[in-house]
């Protein structure tokens, strides 16, 4: 299949997990740039049009595009694809749950849960999923064996009483802010109602660089909602819990301005 035709593929894609699609785009663009590299900006463009919500993608694409300027795009491609699929975040978060919650506490989490889903071993918790009741059923099944309970939004009081914390996975974030579902950003608002202490987790490519994330904000702007760091009492990247305001800034994501230049550009 031509790359422009995996192309068109993935920015129709629903419910795949961000990070594989980013991956697969990561691949598709590079084979793109060895036929015409003068087609992958545009390429790219597109693709998080019809995805804004997706960090890893803006990630993916902004890697791929830094690389047209001399780098081996296929090397540059297999390292983003092995970054995205590695389970880094996810091992630093099982540890730190380990350490910071005993067995058989409950923990609140909102999609996506990826990531999340991943370092909750099965049984050692009660989770409690809030999503909206479309969601459920789909984000449940992410889980696996570990013991979850689904709650709606509307339920999010009694779904956080007697949790330990709240985990939180932003669609993408900054150096200083977090861009979350509108579901998550209800759900934190109820935890620090009932003084609930909430956590983000920085899953592979969610940290974007300012222009990218002031792009995508724009364009999820209604689905999305931005919060501060400070809405978070700690954060878990690649090195583990830290002060927010430390995660966020170790970025490794290009600027890659040009990325974020989209107008005129049919999705």
């Amino acid at each position: 299949m031509h790359p422009i035709e995996r192309l068109r593929w993935i920015a129709r894609s629903e419910g795949e997990e961000d990070s594989a699609v980013a991956a697969e785009a990561a691949w598709s663009l590079a084979e793109l740039a060895v036929e015409e590299p003068a087609a992958v900006l545009t390429a790219g463009r597109r693709l998080v049009l019809r995805q804004p919500s997706c960090g890893p993608l803006w990630w993916a694409c902004a890697n791929i595009i830094e690389a047209l300027g001399g780098q081996d795009i296929l090397e540059v491609a297999h390292r983003v694809a092995l970054e995205l699929a590695g389970e880094g975040v996810s091992a630093r978060l099982a540890a730190a749950l380990r350490r910071e919650v005993a067995s058989g506490e409950a923990l609140a989490v909102t999609p996506p849960v990826g990531t999340t889903g991943r370092a909750l071993e099965a049984g050692r918790y009660a989770v409690r999923l809030l999503a909206p009741y479309r969601e459920l059923r789909y984000e449940m099944a992410r889980f696996g064996s570990a013991d979850v309970t689904g709650f709606e939004l509307e339920e999010s009081q009694e779904a956080l009483e007697g949790c330990r914390l709240l985990l939180v996975e932003p669609r993408f974030a900054s150096s200083e802010r977090l861009f979350v579902s509108a579901a998550a950003a209800r759900a934190v608002r109820a935890a620090h109602r009932v003084e609930v202490v909430c956590w983000a987790v920085l899953g592979p490519g969610r940290l974007l660089s300012e222009p990218l994330a002031v792009a995508a904000g724009q364009l999820v702007r209604g689905e999305s909602e931005e919060l501060a760091a400070s809405s978070f009492a700690a954060a878990v990247d690649s090195e583990g819990l830290a002060p927010p305001t430390e995660a966020l800034g170790r970025s490794s994501c290009p600027a890659a301005a040009e990325l974020a230049h989209l107008s005129g550009l049919a999705p």
